[in-house]
């Protein structure tokens, strides 16, 4: 394997380790979200957003890496 080849596979870990990790801190507040409070226009707004933070994280991470 080349530098190179080391470095792909050094960044592709990192970044499947970031998503994994992201999940972990995502559903559970999802749950506490939806178990925690009434089911209102306010909270289905909260999700949503919650919903764009996970998503635009992604995007980020795959557009510009990680630090």
């Amino acid at each position: 394997m080349n530098i190179q080849q080391e470095a792909a596979a050094h960044i592709s870990k990192n970044r499947e380790e970031f998503l994994k990790e992201l999940q972990t801190y995502m559903n559970p507040l999802e749950k506490f979200i939806t178990s925690s409070l009434h089911n209102t226009t306010e909270v289905a707004n909260a999700l949503e957003h919650l919903t764009e933070v996970e998503l635009w994280s992604r995007k980020a991470a795959e557009l510009w890496g990680l630090r």
